[in-house]
């Protein structure tokens, strides 16, 4: 039997969830500040994959509404998957700005959203933003950052936009 694996845990994006002391912020709708719920999407969809290719099932999304301790029991699946996608392409794309600032590499491109195809991104003045962003507080960022277009993906709550360098 031929077993194809499709990769391992995303250790830079790990890495990068345990720099944020006071835990990165998930979504106005939950208990920012629960360690369990940062720790259960931590592992659900960056040590396991779960957001790969997009296969949340109702199954999932209820579990992440367990987790996240009553606040999501009246809001939709659609709702829910929103939260959890937007929180993934949030740290997958500061991951990977970082990455990109790291080797030197100027500008990068915005793909996977029709709305933003094609968008150039100024690396370091991105990066600039994220360093900023790093020193706000969960209420700070609430008001801030959450659900904004600040120059880089994910440019709204519904952007799935990721980036690659030119």
């Amino acid at each position: 039997m031929l077993r194809i694996g499709l990769g391992g845990p995303d250790r830079p994006s790990i890495r990068f969830l345990k720099e944020w002391p006071r835990g990165f912020y998930i979504s106005p709708l939950v208990d920012n500040f629960d360690c369990e719920l940062q720790r259960f999407l931590t592992e659900r969809y960056f040590k396991d994959g779960a957001a790969l290719f997009g296969r949340e099932s109702p199954e999932e999304l209820q579990t992440i509404r367990e987790w996240a301790r009553g606040y999501l029991d009246e809001t939709s699946d659609d709702d829910v998957y929103l939260i959890a996608q937007y929180f993934v392409q949030r740290v997958r794309n500061y991951v990977h700005l970082q990455t990109l600032s790291e080797a030197r590499i100027v500008h990068a491109i915005s793909y996977g959203c029709e709305a933003h195809n094609g968008r150039v991104i100024d690396v370091e003045l991105s990066r600039a933003k994220l360093r900023v962003i790093r020193r706000l507080s969960l209420l700070e960022y609430s008001e801030e950052v959450w659900g904004r277009d600040l120059g880089f993906p994910p440019f709204s709550i519904e952007c799935i936009c990721r980036i690659e360098g030119l």
